[in-house]
Protein backbone atom coordinates (compact mmCIF):
# COMPACT_ATOMS: atom_id res chain seq x y z
CA UNK A 1 0.00 0.00 0.00
CA UNK A 2 2.72 2.39 0.89
CA UNK A 3 4.34 1.83 -2.61
CA UNK A 4 1.36 2.36 -4.36
CA UNK A 5 0.76 5.67 -2.53
CA UNK A 6 4.04 7.27 -3.59
CA UNK A 7 3.43 5.97 -7.78
CA UNK A 8 0.69 8.11 -7.25
CA UNK A 9 2.42 11.06 -5.49
CA UNK A 10 4.83 10.77 -8.25
CA UNK A 11 2.59 10.46 -11.02
CA UNK A 12 0.30 13.73 -9.89
CA UNK A 13 4.02 15.60 -10.10
CA UNK A 14 4.91 14.68 -13.40
CA UNK A 15 1.25 15.59 -14.00
CA UNK A 16 1.70 18.60 -12.81
CA UNK A 17 5.15 19.16 -14.82
CA UNK A 18 3.45 18.39 -18.13
CA UNK A 19 0.80 21.05 -17.98
CA UNK A 20 2.14 23.29 -19.91
CA UNK A 21 1.79 20.73 -22.78
CA UNK A 22 -1.57 19.68 -22.05
CA UNK A 23 -2.48 23.27 -21.70
CA UNK A 24 -1.42 23.87 -25.38
CA UNK A 25 -3.51 20.54 -26.47
CA UNK A 26 -6.61 21.81 -24.77
CA UNK A 27 -6.37 25.19 -26.44
CA UNK A 28 -5.73 23.44 -30.15
CA UNK A 29 -8.81 21.39 -29.28
CA UNK A 30 -10.67 24.10 -28.23
CA UNK A 31 -9.98 26.24 -31.21
CA UNK A 32 -10.50 23.84 -34.03
CA UNK A 33 -14.31 23.41 -34.93
CA UNK A 34 -15.09 20.13 -37.21
CA UNK A 35 -16.00 21.50 -40.79
CA UNK A 36 -15.57 25.09 -40.49
CA UNK A 37 -12.22 26.99 -40.98
CA UNK A 38 -13.22 30.17 -40.70
CA UNK A 39 -14.36 30.05 -37.19
CA UNK A 40 -11.47 27.69 -35.96
CA UNK A 41 -9.46 30.57 -37.35
CA UNK A 42 -10.95 33.02 -35.98
CA UNK A 43 -10.58 31.15 -32.22
CA UNK A 44 -7.07 30.68 -33.17
CA UNK A 45 -6.87 34.51 -33.32
CA UNK A 46 -8.86 35.19 -30.46
CA UNK A 47 -6.53 33.16 -28.44
CA UNK A 48 -3.47 34.46 -30.14
CA UNK A 49 -4.72 37.91 -29.76
CA UNK A 50 -5.34 37.29 -25.85
CA UNK A 51 -1.42 36.10 -25.71
CA UNK A 52 -0.17 38.98 -27.58
CA UNK A 53 -2.13 41.70 -24.82
CA UNK A 54 -0.58 39.18 -21.97
CA UNK A 55 2.93 39.52 -23.43
CA UNK A 56 5.22 41.85 -21.68
CA UNK A 57 8.95 42.38 -22.66
CA UNK A 58 10.23 42.80 -19.06
CA UNK A 59 9.55 38.81 -18.67
CA UNK A 60 10.58 35.58 -20.20
CA UNK A 61 7.13 34.62 -19.69
CA UNK A 62 3.71 35.67 -21.44
CA UNK A 63 1.86 34.86 -17.87
CA UNK A 64 3.54 33.52 -15.29
CA UNK A 65 0.04 32.38 -13.99
CA UNK A 66 -0.41 30.83 -16.99
CA UNK A 67 3.30 29.39 -17.93
CA UNK A 68 2.77 30.60 -21.51
CA UNK A 69 5.97 31.78 -23.52
CA UNK A 70 6.07 34.70 -26.03
CA UNK A 71 6.50 32.38 -28.60
CA UNK A 72 3.14 31.00 -28.11
CA UNK A 73 1.45 33.54 -29.26
CA UNK A 74 3.17 33.70 -32.87
CA UNK A 75 2.56 29.75 -32.93
CA UNK A 76 -1.12 30.33 -32.18
CA UNK A 77 -1.03 32.92 -34.89
CA UNK A 78 0.30 31.04 -37.32
CA UNK A 79 -2.25 28.23 -37.12
CA UNK A 80 -4.82 31.16 -37.37
CA UNK A 81 -3.35 32.20 -40.84
CA UNK A 82 -3.13 28.43 -41.87
CA UNK A 83 -6.88 27.87 -41.28
CA UNK A 84 -7.67 31.05 -43.09
CA UNK A 85 -6.12 30.56 -46.04
CA UNK A 86 -8.93 30.58 -48.88
CA UNK A 87 -11.35 32.50 -46.21
CA UNK A 88 -14.06 35.17 -47.79
CA UNK A 89 -13.59 36.58 -44.11
CA UNK A 90 -10.82 39.20 -45.44
CA UNK A 91 -11.18 41.59 -42.49
CA UNK A 92 -9.82 38.34 -40.27
CA UNK A 93 -7.26 37.55 -42.56
CA UNK A 94 -6.16 41.24 -42.48
CA UNK A 95 -6.02 41.35 -38.61
CA UNK A 96 -4.31 37.72 -38.41
CA UNK A 97 -1.37 38.73 -40.44
CA UNK A 98 -1.70 42.53 -38.96
CA UNK A 99 -0.43 40.53 -35.74
CA UNK A 100 2.03 38.23 -37.48
CA UNK A 101 3.83 41.54 -38.94
CA UNK A 102 3.90 42.55 -35.38
CA UNK A 103 5.39 39.23 -33.57
CA UNK A 104 7.93 39.54 -36.62
CA UNK A 105 9.00 42.95 -35.94
CA UNK A 106 9.72 42.31 -32.49
CA UNK A 107 11.84 39.00 -33.63
CA UNK A 108 13.45 41.45 -36.60
CA UNK A 109 12.27 39.11 -39.40
CA UNK A 110 11.89 41.64 -41.61
CA UNK A 111 11.73 39.51 -44.98
CA UNK A 112 8.49 37.66 -43.22
CA UNK A 113 7.05 41.30 -41.69
CA UNK A 114 6.67 41.94 -45.40
CA UNK A 115 5.19 38.77 -46.95
CA UNK A 116 2.21 39.74 -44.02
CA UNK A 117 2.09 43.25 -44.81
CA UNK A 118 1.97 42.24 -48.40
CA UNK A 119 -1.04 39.68 -47.18
CA UNK A 120 -2.36 43.20 -45.07
CA UNK A 121 -2.51 45.01 -48.32
CA UNK A 122 -3.99 42.35 -50.54
CA UNK A 123 -7.09 41.72 -48.21
CA UNK A 124 -7.27 45.79 -47.63
CA UNK A 125 -7.90 45.66 -51.46
CA UNK A 126 -10.25 43.18 -51.31
CA UNK A 127 -11.93 44.95 -48.25
CA UNK A 128 -12.13 48.21 -50.10
CA UNK A 129 -10.78 49.94 -47.03
CA UNK A 130 -8.95 52.84 -48.08
CA UNK A 131 -7.58 53.01 -43.82
CA UNK A 132 -6.36 49.52 -44.07
CA UNK A 133 -4.35 49.81 -47.37
CA UNK A 134 -3.00 53.05 -46.13
CA UNK A 135 -1.82 51.35 -43.06
CA UNK A 136 -0.27 48.17 -44.62
CA UNK A 137 1.50 50.65 -47.18
CA UNK A 138 2.17 52.75 -44.43
CA UNK A 139 3.98 49.42 -42.36
CA UNK A 140 5.10 48.37 -45.53
CA UNK A 141 7.11 51.90 -45.67
CA UNK A 142 8.55 51.87 -42.01
CA UNK A 143 9.42 47.81 -42.81
CA UNK A 144 11.50 49.03 -46.23
CA UNK A 145 13.15 51.61 -44.16
CA UNK A 146 14.48 49.48 -40.88
CA UNK A 147 15.60 47.00 -44.14
CA UNK A 148 18.70 49.05 -44.60
CA UNK A 149 17.25 52.07 -46.35
CA UNK A 150 19.43 54.63 -44.93
CA UNK A 151 22.43 52.89 -46.79
CA UNK A 152 20.40 52.15 -50.04
CA UNK A 153 19.20 55.05 -51.84
CA UNK A 154 17.00 53.20 -54.15
CA UNK A 155 15.22 51.14 -50.94
CA UNK A 156 15.16 54.71 -49.46
CA UNK A 157 13.12 56.02 -52.24
CA UNK A 158 10.25 53.21 -52.50
CA UNK A 159 10.25 54.14 -48.67
CA UNK A 160 9.41 57.34 -49.48
CA UNK A 161 6.99 56.29 -52.68
CA UNK A 162 5.23 54.03 -50.28
CA UNK A 163 4.64 56.72 -47.19
CA UNK A 164 3.14 59.06 -49.69
CA UNK A 165 1.26 56.32 -51.35
CA UNK A 166 -0.16 55.72 -47.30
CA UNK A 167 -0.98 59.76 -46.75
CA UNK A 168 -2.90 59.93 -49.73
CA UNK A 169 -4.95 56.77 -49.51
CA UNK A 170 -5.53 57.64 -45.85
CA UNK A 171 -9.31 59.03 -45.16
CA UNK A 172 -9.19 62.51 -44.57
CA UNK A 173 -11.14 62.31 -40.69
CA UNK A 174 -7.64 59.52 -39.79
CA UNK A 175 -5.80 62.89 -38.65
CA UNK A 176 -3.47 60.80 -36.21
CA UNK A 177 -2.56 58.62 -39.12
CA UNK A 178 -2.06 61.16 -41.78
CA UNK A 179 0.19 63.08 -39.45
CA UNK A 180 1.95 59.58 -38.16
CA UNK A 181 2.66 59.35 -42.22
CA UNK A 182 3.97 62.89 -42.61
CA UNK A 183 6.09 62.52 -39.51
CA UNK A 184 7.40 58.76 -41.21
CA UNK A 185 7.99 60.69 -44.35
CA UNK A 186 10.15 63.52 -42.79
CA UNK A 187 12.70 60.65 -41.05
CA UNK A 188 12.98 59.47 -44.81
CA UNK A 189 13.94 62.87 -45.90
CA UNK A 190 16.44 63.37 -42.94
CA UNK A 191 17.92 60.03 -43.87
CA UNK A 192 18.32 60.94 -47.08
CA UNK A 193 19.86 64.51 -46.11
CA UNK A 194 22.91 62.02 -44.51
CA UNK A 195 23.64 59.75 -47.07
CA UNK A 196 25.46 61.37 -49.85
CA UNK A 197 25.17 58.54 -52.12
CA UNK A 198 21.76 59.48 -52.21
CA UNK A 199 21.69 63.44 -53.12
CA UNK A 200 22.26 62.81 -57.01
CA UNK A 201 18.96 60.97 -56.77
CA UNK A 202 17.05 62.65 -54.13
CA UNK A 203 18.38 66.23 -54.10
CA UNK A 204 20.86 67.91 -51.75
CA UNK A 205 20.97 68.22 -47.87
CA UNK A 206 19.39 71.44 -47.70
CA UNK A 207 16.72 70.46 -50.08
CA UNK A 208 16.09 66.97 -47.72
CA UNK A 209 16.54 69.29 -45.10
CA UNK A 210 13.64 71.86 -46.26
CA UNK A 211 11.32 68.76 -47.06
CA UNK A 212 11.79 67.12 -43.67
CA UNK A 213 11.23 70.98 -42.13
CA UNK A 214 7.93 71.73 -44.49
CA UNK A 215 6.68 67.98 -43.85
CA UNK A 216 7.04 68.32 -39.97
CA UNK A 217 4.71 71.79 -40.32
CA UNK A 218 2.31 69.84 -42.19
CA UNK A 219 1.90 66.88 -39.89
CA UNK A 220 1.67 69.70 -36.98
CA UNK A 221 -0.80 71.25 -39.11
CA UNK A 222 -3.01 67.45 -39.54
CA UNK A 223 -3.13 66.71 -35.57
CA UNK A 224 -1.41 69.12 -33.21
CA UNK A 225 -0.45 66.76 -30.78
CA UNK A 226 2.01 65.34 -32.96
CA UNK A 227 4.52 67.77 -31.23
CA UNK A 228 4.38 65.54 -27.74
CA UNK A 229 6.16 62.72 -29.64
CA UNK A 230 9.21 61.84 -29.20
CA UNK A 231 10.21 61.15 -33.02
CA UNK A 232 8.40 64.81 -34.23
CA UNK A 233 11.07 66.59 -31.28
CA UNK A 234 14.20 64.49 -32.31
CA UNK A 235 13.31 64.98 -36.18
CA UNK A 236 12.81 69.19 -35.06
CA UNK A 237 15.76 68.92 -33.00
CA UNK A 238 17.83 67.05 -35.75
CA UNK A 239 16.30 69.61 -38.19
CA UNK A 240 17.44 73.20 -36.11
CA UNK A 241 21.15 71.20 -35.57
CA UNK A 242 21.53 70.90 -39.03
CA UNK A 243 20.16 74.35 -39.91
CA UNK A 244 22.71 76.24 -37.23
CA UNK A 245 19.95 76.89 -35.04
CA UNK A 246 21.78 75.13 -31.97
CA UNK A 247 20.00 76.99 -29.11
CA UNK A 248 16.65 76.12 -30.48
CA UNK A 249 17.94 72.35 -30.37
CA UNK A 250 18.86 72.46 -27.02
CA UNK A 251 16.08 74.48 -25.95
CA UNK A 252 13.95 71.31 -27.15
CA UNK A 253 16.39 68.97 -25.77
CA UNK A 254 15.91 70.25 -22.31
CA UNK A 255 12.46 70.35 -22.87
CA UNK A 256 11.97 66.42 -23.57
CA UNK A 257 11.43 64.71 -20.87
CA UNK A 258 12.26 61.06 -21.93
CA UNK A 259 15.93 60.52 -20.65
CA UNK A 260 16.63 57.80 -23.78
CA UNK A 261 15.10 60.45 -26.56
CA UNK A 262 17.51 62.94 -24.80
CA UNK A 263 20.21 60.98 -25.00
CA UNK A 264 19.57 60.32 -28.71
CA UNK A 265 19.00 64.07 -29.20
CA UNK A 266 22.41 64.62 -27.62
CA UNK A 267 23.41 61.70 -29.75
CA UNK A 268 22.53 63.67 -33.21
CA UNK A 269 23.78 67.14 -32.18
CA UNK A 270 27.46 65.24 -30.89
CA UNK A 271 27.14 63.68 -34.61
CA UNK A 272 26.80 66.82 -36.25
CA UNK A 273 28.98 68.85 -33.91
CA UNK A 274 31.98 66.51 -35.00
CA UNK A 275 30.70 66.67 -38.80
CA UNK A 276 31.13 70.42 -38.30
CA UNK A 277 33.82 70.53 -36.06
CA UNK A 278 32.10 72.48 -33.60
CA UNK A 279 34.41 71.56 -30.96
CA UNK A 280 33.13 73.05 -27.90
CA UNK A 281 29.18 71.57 -28.85
CA UNK A 282 30.83 68.26 -28.93
CA UNK A 283 31.69 68.69 -25.31
CA UNK A 284 28.89 70.06 -24.68
CA UNK A 285 27.04 66.93 -26.26
CA UNK A 286 30.37 64.73 -24.57
CA UNK A 287 29.24 65.79 -21.03
CA UNK A 288 25.19 65.28 -21.54
CA UNK A 289 25.57 62.08 -22.89
CA UNK A 290 27.70 60.99 -19.67
CA UNK A 291 25.38 62.54 -17.41
CA UNK A 292 22.50 60.60 -19.37
CA UNK A 293 24.07 57.54 -19.51
CA UNK A 294 24.70 57.29 -15.55
CA UNK A 295 21.05 58.27 -15.96
CA UNK A 296 19.88 55.57 -17.88
CA UNK A 297 22.27 52.95 -15.90
CA UNK A 298 20.96 53.77 -12.67
CA UNK A 299 17.41 53.67 -14.32
CA UNK A 300 18.42 49.88 -15.87
CA UNK A 301 20.06 48.68 -12.58
CA UNK A 302 16.55 49.68 -10.90
CA UNK A 303 14.23 48.03 -13.65
CA UNK A 304 16.30 44.73 -13.50
CA UNK A 305 16.04 44.84 -9.83
CA UNK A 306 12.58 45.32 -10.16
CA UNK A 307 12.40 42.97 -13.14
CA UNK A 308 14.75 40.27 -11.12
CA UNK A 309 12.30 40.54 -8.20
CA UNK A 310 9.35 40.12 -10.36
CA UNK A 311 11.05 37.24 -11.41
CA UNK A 312 11.56 36.03 -7.71
CA UNK A 313 7.96 36.63 -7.00
CA UNK A 314 6.71 34.78 -9.99
CA UNK A 315 9.03 31.87 -9.35
CA UNK A 316 8.11 32.11 -5.57
CA UNK A 317 4.65 31.88 -6.61
CA UNK A 318 5.19 28.78 -8.98
CA UNK A 319 6.58 27.14 -6.32
CA UNK A 320 3.96 28.30 -4.03
CA UNK A 321 1.28 26.63 -6.83
CA UNK A 322 3.25 23.72 -7.32
CA UNK A 323 3.80 23.10 -3.44
CA UNK A 324 0.21 23.55 -3.54
CA UNK A 325 -0.67 21.52 -5.85
CA UNK A 326 1.42 18.83 -4.37
CA UNK A 327 -0.50 18.88 -1.18
CA UNK A 328 -3.50 19.01 -2.44
CA UNK A 329 -2.33 15.76 -4.14
CA UNK A 330 -1.57 14.50 -1.47
CA UNK A 331 -4.69 15.20 0.37
CA UNK A 332 -6.51 13.40 -2.72
CA UNK A 333 -4.25 10.46 -2.57
CA UNK A 334 -5.36 10.07 0.95
CA UNK A 335 -8.77 9.92 0.31
CA UNK A 336 -8.79 8.06 -2.51
CA UNK A 337 -6.92 5.40 -0.14
CA UNK A 338 -9.72 6.18 2.47
CA UNK A 339 -12.09 5.39 -0.14
CA UNK A 340 -10.37 2.47 -1.89
CA UNK A 341 -10.15 1.37 2.58
CA UNK A 342 -14.04 1.71 2.66
CA UNK A 343 -14.43 -0.02 -0.51
CA UNK A 344 -12.23 -2.56 0.28
CA UNK A 345 -14.44 -2.78 3.52
CA UNK A 346 -17.82 -2.98 2.22
CA UNK A 347 -16.69 -5.01 -0.52
CA UNK A 348 -15.48 -7.74 1.80
CA UNK A 349 -18.39 -7.27 3.83
CA UNK A 350 -20.90 -7.96 1.13
CA UNK A 351 -18.87 -11.03 -0.56
CA UNK A 352 -19.14 -12.28 2.83
CA UNK A 353 -23.00 -12.04 3.18
CA UNK A 354 -23.30 -12.90 -0.31
CA UNK A 355 -21.12 -16.16 0.61
CA UNK A 356 -23.16 -16.63 3.92
CA UNK A 357 -26.09 -16.29 1.93
CA UNK A 358 -24.87 -18.59 -0.68
CA UNK A 359 -24.24 -21.09 2.05
CA UNK A 360 -27.84 -20.32 3.69
CA UNK A 361 -29.49 -20.92 0.00
CA UNK A 362 -26.86 -23.86 -0.75
CA UNK A 363 -27.91 -26.07 2.58
CA UNK A 364 -31.54 -24.99 2.16
CA UNK A 365 -31.54 -26.01 -1.58
CA UNK A 366 -29.67 -29.09 0.06
CA UNK A 367 -32.41 -29.82 2.35
CA UNK A 368 -34.96 -29.20 0.06
CA UNK A 369 -33.52 -31.84 -2.64
CA UNK A 370 -33.26 -34.28 0.54
CA UNK A 371 -36.94 -33.55 1.37
CA UNK A 372 -37.45 -34.13 -2.46
CA UNK A 373 -35.11 -37.70 -2.60
CA UNK A 374 -36.70 -38.64 0.68
CA UNK A 375 -40.91 -37.73 -0.77
CA UNK A 376 -39.36 -39.92 -3.84
CA UNK A 377 -37.97 -42.55 -1.50
CA UNK A 378 -41.33 -43.02 0.34
CA UNK A 379 -43.10 -43.21 -2.90
CA UNK A 380 -41.00 -45.48 -4.19
CA UNK A 381 -40.91 -47.78 -0.81
CA UNK A 382 -44.79 -47.14 -0.95
CA UNK A 383 -45.19 -48.11 -4.71
CA UNK A 384 -42.78 -51.10 -3.70
CA UNK A 385 -45.12 -52.27 -0.79
CA UNK A 386 -47.84 -51.79 -3.29
CA UNK A 387 -46.05 -54.28 -5.84
CA UNK A 388 -45.24 -56.69 -3.14
CA UNK A 389 -48.71 -56.40 -1.60
CA UNK A 390 -49.81 -57.04 -5.02
CA UNK A 391 -47.22 -60.06 -5.89
CA UNK A 392 -48.14 -61.74 -2.56
CA UNK A 393 -51.80 -61.68 -3.01
CA UNK A 394 -50.73 -63.45 -6.81
CA UNK A 395 -48.59 -65.23 -5.09
CA UNK A 396 -50.75 -67.03 -2.65
CA UNK A 397 -53.61 -66.85 -4.81
CA UNK A 398 -51.38 -68.99 -6.64
CA UNK A 399 -50.13 -71.76 -3.52
CA UNK A 400 -54.19 -71.42 -3.12
CA UNK A 401 -55.06 -72.71 -6.59
CA UNK A 402 -52.13 -75.30 -6.35
CA UNK A 403 -53.49 -76.61 -2.72
CA UNK A 404 -57.18 -75.47 -3.67
CA UNK A 405 -57.06 -79.37 -5.96
CA UNK A 406 -56.54 -81.20 -3.16
CA UNK A 407 -58.83 -79.69 -0.85
CA UNK A 408 -61.76 -80.60 -3.01
CA UNK A 409 -60.65 -84.13 -3.79
CA UNK A 410 -60.99 -84.43 -0.34
CA UNK A 411 -64.60 -82.41 -0.07
CA UNK A 412 -67.59 -84.71 1.68
CA UNK A 413 -70.75 -84.79 0.28
CA UNK A 414 -71.96 -82.37 3.20
CA UNK A 415 -69.08 -79.65 2.56
CA UNK A 416 -66.36 -81.05 4.85
CA UNK A 417 -63.17 -81.81 3.89
CA UNK A 418 -61.78 -84.69 5.72
CA UNK A 419 -58.11 -84.91 5.02
CA UNK A 420 -56.25 -88.47 5.19
CA UNK A 421 -52.67 -88.97 6.23
CA UNK A 422 -51.82 -88.86 2.01
CA UNK A 423 -53.11 -85.41 1.72
CA UNK A 424 -51.77 -83.47 4.77
CA UNK A 425 -48.07 -85.10 3.37
CA UNK A 426 -49.09 -83.87 -0.14
CA UNK A 427 -49.84 -80.42 1.74
CA UNK A 428 -46.52 -80.55 3.30
CA UNK A 429 -44.74 -81.66 0.61
CA UNK A 430 -46.59 -78.33 -1.22
CA UNK A 431 -45.45 -76.13 1.00
CA UNK A 432 -41.94 -77.42 1.73
CA UNK A 433 -42.02 -76.96 -2.56
CA UNK A 434 -42.94 -73.43 -2.69
CA UNK A 435 -41.50 -72.29 0.43
CA UNK A 436 -38.12 -74.49 0.57
CA UNK A 437 -37.74 -75.89 3.81
CA UNK A 438 -40.58 -74.73 5.79
CA UNK A 439 -41.88 -76.74 7.75
CA UNK A 440 -37.66 -78.67 8.61
CA UNK A 441 -37.24 -74.82 9.96
CA UNK A 442 -40.52 -74.62 11.69
CA UNK A 443 -39.79 -77.63 13.53
CA UNK A 444 -35.95 -76.78 14.53
CA UNK A 445 -36.58 -73.46 15.51
CA UNK A 446 -40.15 -74.20 17.85
CA UNK A 447 -39.23 -78.15 18.56
CA UNK A 448 -42.59 -78.04 20.86
CA UNK A 449 -44.93 -78.36 18.14
CA UNK A 450 -46.84 -80.96 17.04
CA UNK A 451 -47.37 -82.12 13.75
CA UNK A 452 -50.58 -81.41 13.96
CA UNK A 453 -49.40 -77.91 14.90
CA UNK A 454 -47.11 -77.63 11.51
CA UNK A 455 -49.52 -78.77 9.37
CA UNK A 456 -52.18 -76.15 10.93
CA UNK A 457 -48.86 -73.51 10.04
CA UNK A 458 -48.60 -75.04 7.03
CA UNK A 459 -52.23 -73.88 6.08
CA UNK A 460 -51.92 -70.29 7.36
CA UNK A 461 -48.45 -69.80 5.46
CA UNK A 462 -50.55 -71.01 2.27
CA UNK A 463 -52.69 -68.32 2.88
CA UNK A 464 -55.80 -70.66 3.18
CA UNK A 465 -58.71 -68.71 4.03
CA UNK A 466 -60.40 -68.99 7.46
CA UNK A 467 -63.71 -70.52 5.94
CA UNK A 468 -61.88 -73.51 4.28
CA UNK A 469 -59.70 -73.98 7.36
CA UNK A 470 -62.91 -74.11 9.18
CA UNK A 471 -64.33 -76.93 6.88
CA UNK A 472 -61.05 -78.69 7.55
CA UNK A 473 -61.02 -78.90 10.69
CA UNK A 474 -65.59 -78.88 11.30
CA UNK A 475 -65.06 -75.77 13.36
CA UNK A 476 -66.77 -72.19 12.73
CA UNK A 477 -64.67 -69.67 11.20
CA UNK A 478 -64.84 -67.89 14.51
CA UNK A 479 -62.98 -70.37 16.06
CA UNK A 480 -59.86 -70.90 13.59
CA UNK A 481 -59.05 -67.25 14.31
CA UNK A 482 -59.02 -68.46 18.00
CA UNK A 483 -56.53 -71.38 17.34
CA UNK A 484 -54.43 -69.14 15.72
CA UNK A 485 -54.16 -66.91 18.44
CA UNK A 486 -53.19 -70.33 20.45
CA UNK A 487 -50.83 -71.13 18.26
CA UNK A 488 -49.05 -67.72 17.92
CA UNK A 489 -48.72 -67.97 21.52
CA UNK A 490 -46.35 -70.90 21.31
CA UNK A 491 -43.80 -69.29 19.47
CA UNK A 492 -41.31 -66.97 20.97
CA UNK A 493 -42.92 -63.99 23.04
CA UNK A 494 -41.15 -61.31 21.07
CA UNK A 495 -43.34 -62.09 18.31
CA UNK A 496 -46.66 -61.44 20.53
CA UNK A 497 -47.73 -58.26 18.45
CA UNK A 498 -47.10 -60.06 15.20
CA UNK A 499 -50.16 -61.79 13.41
CA UNK A 500 -49.33 -65.77 12.79
CA UNK A 501 -49.88 -65.06 9.15
CA UNK A 502 -46.50 -62.11 9.10
CA UNK A 503 -44.88 -64.18 11.44
CA UNK A 504 -44.86 -67.02 9.47
CA UNK A 505 -43.07 -65.28 6.52
CA UNK A 506 -39.62 -65.40 8.61
CA UNK A 507 -39.29 -69.37 7.45
CA UNK A 508 -40.30 -68.78 3.90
Amino acid sequence: MKHIFYIIIIALLVTGCRQERSDADALQKACIVRGDSTATARNFYDAGHRLVKLSTPSDSLADPALGIAPDSALHVLLFAADYAKGSSDHALNYNIHRQLALQYEAKNLFSLQQESQFTMLAEARLLADPYRMAEATQQMAITTLAMGAEEDAHQLKDAQRLARQAYADAPTDSVEFRAETLLFLAQTHIAASSLRQAQDKLGSEQAQTDSAALLLQRAKEEWPAVVDTDLYRLSSIYIHAREGRTDEALALIHSTDDVYTRMEAWRLVKSLAEERGAAALNQQASDAMLALADTIAEREASESTARIHAIQHADALRLLRVEQAAATASARVKWLLALLVLSLLLGGSAWWAFTLRRKAYSARMNELEALRIAAEAQEGEAAVREENMQLQKRYYDHLFAILLPILNACRKKRGHIDLGEDSWRLIEENTDLVLPGFTAKLRRQNPGLTTDDVRFCCLVAMRVPNSIMAEIYAIAPTSVAVRKQRMKKKFDDRQAEQSLDSYLTQYS
